[in-house]
Parts: C-alpha cells; sequence; structure tokens
C-alpha cells in the first residue's frame, strides 16, 4: 500500500508498464497498512499459478475469514482503487522523510525506523523513558538482532502529527545521549 500507484506495491512500480517475468510472485497483504486480514498471490504464469492452486490451498495453514475481516478487506480495497491511497502514500512520505531528518536518518523511504541504541538494557531503559512520555515503541534485541546491537522500532503512521514525531524524535535523541 505504500508503494506503486493505487498503492500497487514495490514490484508493480518498479516494472511499470513492462510485462511481468516469468517466474514472477508476488504476494501481498492488508494485515499490516490497514490492519484487517486476507492478501493474496499473483502471477503471470500458468506453471505457477497451477502449483499456487494445488499446493497452496486458503485453508492450509488458516482458517476463512469471518464476514466482518471481509468487509474490512473489501472497503480496503476500494480505497486502492478509487485512489484515495494516493494520499495517504504522499501524506505518509512526508512524515517519513520529516522523522529521518529528526532523527538523523533521512535517506529513508521506509514506515519503520530501526534506531540502533546498543546494549538490551539501555534499549529497555530509553523505551521505558519513552512509555512514561506517552511513546509506545518497541526494542527488537537478541535473538533478533546480534547481541549489545539493541534496537528502538519505530512505526511513522499518516495518524501521526507533525509535532508528535518531533517530541518522540526530540525524545529519543536525548535519551540517546543521556541513558
Amino acid at each position: 500500500s505504500i508503494r506503486g500507484l493505487n498503492g500497487r506495491g514495490y514490484v508493480s512500480e518498479f516494472l511499470g508498464n513492462r510485462s511481468w517475468p516469468e517466474c514472477l510472485v508476488a504476494n501481498f497483504s492488508l494485515a499490516k497498512g490497514f490492519g484487517c486480514n486476507g492478501g493474496g498471490v499473483t502471477t503471470s504464469s500458468s506453471f505457477f499459478e497451477k502449483l499456487i492452486r494445488e499446493f497452496g490451498v486458503t485453508y492450509s495453514f488458516s482458517g476463512p475469514l469471518d464476514f466482518a475481516m471481509i468487509g474490512s478487506a473489501l472497503a480496503v480495497l476500494e480505497k486502492h482503487s478509487s485512489g484515495e491511497v494516493t494520499g495517504r502514500q504522499q501524506d505518509l512520505h512526508k512524515k517519513i522523510k520529516l522523522f529521518g531528518s529528526l532523527i538523523g536518518m533521512a535517506q529513508q523511504d521506509f514506515p519503520i525506523f530501526c534506531i540502533d541504541i546498543g546494549s538490551e538494557e539501555k534499549a529497555i531503559s530509553i523505551a521505558e523513558s519513552l512509555k512514561s512520555d506517552g511513546f509506545v515503541v518497541p526494542v527488537v534485541f537478541f535473538p533478533v538482532v546480534p547481541r549489545d546491537q539493541a534496537k528502538l522500532r519505530v512505526v511513522i503512521r499518516t495518524s501521526h502529527s507533525d509535532q508528535v514525531l518531533s517530541r518522540l524524535a526530540t525524545s529519543i535523541l536525548n535519551l540517546q545521549g543521556g541513558s
């Protein structure tokens, strides 16, 4: 949802109007950006389509979506096809650029910032202080990353105001220097 025309994704954006390669299989999910369930798989290859239909049965690892989730998924798909997602993409990328510049990671084009902290103890302490300031920022540490390379995982959303992002960046920078 965050890349490509009408949120079609990075692969579609990269390929543009070119034909999809026969070996390309692309997946999408509605669970991350819009908080509902559902997704799909697409390919231009009849061979891969047959494999997916035969071995990637919908119920292999889950059950069917309930009616509320189906309604949510349809509403999300409508937001994509109507072009509404384009405005949201622009807002999100402005917020990513703002937060990146404030935190010193300005060259990023993705809404998840992994901010290097170092020790697990320091990262947890910073996260606890941020929580006291009203921010919920998860810590990523071993075994997800190597020992003593803990990170704060900040996720930017369109609902975050510029003021909130500025306050969060300032808090993180102050705590990094003071912890």
